[in-house]
């Protein structure tokens, strides 16, 4: 481990250590990287843009259960204890709406 290595934070290097790119130098699809604030830490929302699922997590970069949120709908407020979904929806007439609650 090199001295620069010592100085980041757990999502700097978290970060640092996700390959992104093939041995060959093209882009990987899918790869999740996570996203660290100005002072190091995780920001509250992690998002796989590929997929467009997003979830909040700890200080650690743990995922907060039952926080993740598919692609298309709106994501949990992160900032807020106990993060509460808001769901948004445009339905259409004779549009089917499935609601599947996990508890």
């Amino acid at each position: 481990m090199s001295f620069s290595d010592c100085t980041k934070t757990h999502c700097e290097r978290h970060r640092d250590r996700v390959q992104t790119t093939s041995p060959d130098g093209h882009p990987l699809v899918g790869v999740y990287v996570p996203h660290c604030d100005a002072n190091g830490q995780y920001t509250p929302q992690q998002c796989r843009g590929s997929s467009g699922h997003c979830w909040c997590v700890d200080s650690q970069g743990q995922e907060r259960p039952g926080t993740r949120t598919p692609p298309g709908t709106t994501p949990f407020d992160c900032d807020q204890q106990g993060a509460k979904a808001h769901l948004s929806l445009s339905l259409h007439s004779g549009d089917a709406l499935i609601i599947l609650i996990r508890v």
